[in-house]
């Protein structure tokens, strides 16, 4: 084997595959939370609605990215995050109201069904493959 030559990687697991769709999903019910919160009053001016909106969406996006292309800190950032999701729903859910409350109950539970996928064996697996393949080690 060359030195160039690295191990193949193999196909993505279904439990990878449904973490990245959760992620998109929580990340699109979060700027949906956005959208509603800028709405409701106190009305907040349209520019900070044209500005977080695309900020958030980018960020979800890359966010549901990088768990799709095998990033492990991102699968931790996930999982942490999803943790702190579940701690923070009895705060949440006194906080918001209308259609926001439901926008959070759809994140919350998405992002928390993404964190659980993320610590199954073949998800661990498949991240420490793709850290070798991408000459990181098993880290």
């Amino acid at each position: 084997m060359s030195a160039l030559a690295r191990p193949p990687v193999r196909q993505r697991p279904r439990t990878v595959v449904f973490a990245a769709c959760f992620t998109g999903i929580s990340a699109a019910a979060f700027v949906v939370r956005l959208v509603v919160r800028y709405a409701q009053p106190p009305h907040t001016p349209f520019y900070a609605e044209l500005f977080w909106v695309p900020v958030c969406t980018g960020l979800g996006a890359l966010w549901a990215y990088g768990i799709w292309s095998g990033r492990n800190w991102v699968r931790w950032i996930t999982i942490v995050y999803g943790v702190l999701d579940i701690l923070a729903i009895p705060r949440a859910s006194a906080r918001f109201y209308g259609l926001a409350r439901p926008a959070f109950w759809v994140e919350a539970v998405f992002l928390a069904a993404a964190a659980a996928v993320l610590v199954l064996p073949s998800a661990r697996g498949w991240y420490a493959r793709s850290a070798e393949y991408a000459g990181l080690g098993s880290r």
